[in-house]
């Protein structure tokens, strides 16, 4: 079961902010979330916690703490962790007031529920294509993965195809004539015009 850590100061706020936000659940770990928080020690009262998620939250009680006792625990099963983005808020009620605490966001990875049950379920995997060689056409074709097990990466060699024989060779075509241009192609083969010719001599007197 994957612990998190959280220990509050007497402003509500964490002493040290969790090391990672985004939580890699281990294929040996059981698919849940536990929640150790620590509260300042001269507090008295009822824990809750706000737990929301992608379409809805809940409120879970986390029993009680006192002076001996400042510490609660929340634990979060994988009905949860499917969700892939939870926000978990403590809130501890006194006798005359109820004290909110930072809530901490997680974002949740590897992990994926496909049956709605808490059951042991399958790992998300991630599949993309890296790269596309061509090799020569008598080369066998290869893949090879320079990710991981569940981040693919899959790079391709395929071989070129064979050259093909040369067709048949096609009918004589027409000779094009004058009236098969239009007039912006007799534009465009029209040349620049050329530059202006020297004056000639005079002629002899008649």
């Amino acid at each position: 079961m994957k612990k998190i850590s959280l220990i509050y100061d007497e402003s509500g706020y964490l002493k040290e902010p969790i090391q990672d936000e985004s939580l890699y659940i281990a294929q040996q770990e059981d698919k849940a979330i536990s929640f150790v928080a620590t509260f300042p020690n001269l507090l008295v009262g009822k824990v809750l916690a706000y737990v929301q998620y992608k379409g809805g939250g809940n409120i879970i009680e986390c029993g009680n703490i006192n002076v001996n006792n400042p510490t609660a625990i929340l634990t979060l099963s994988s009905d949860y962790l499917q969700y892939h983005f939870i926000k978990v808020g403590f809130e501890v009620v006194t006798s005359t007031k109820e004290i909110r605490f930072e809530p901490v966001k997680l974002t949740v990875d590897d992990f994926v529920n496909v049956t709605g049950s808490s059951a042991p379920s399958p790992y998300t995997v991630s599949v993309r294509v890296g790269s596309i060689t061509h090799l020569e056409p008598d080369e066998e074709p290869t893949i090879t993965n320079t990710g991981t097990d569940k981040h693919l990466v899959l790079n391709f060699g395929l071989p070129k195809g064979q050259k093909g024989e040369q067709g048949p060779q096609g009918d004589k075509g027409e000779p094009f004539v004058y009236e098969d241009f239009t007039a912006e192609q007799l534009e465009g083969l029209r040349g620049p015009q050329g530059i202006q010719g020297e004056k000639g001599d005079k002629g002899d007197t008649g």
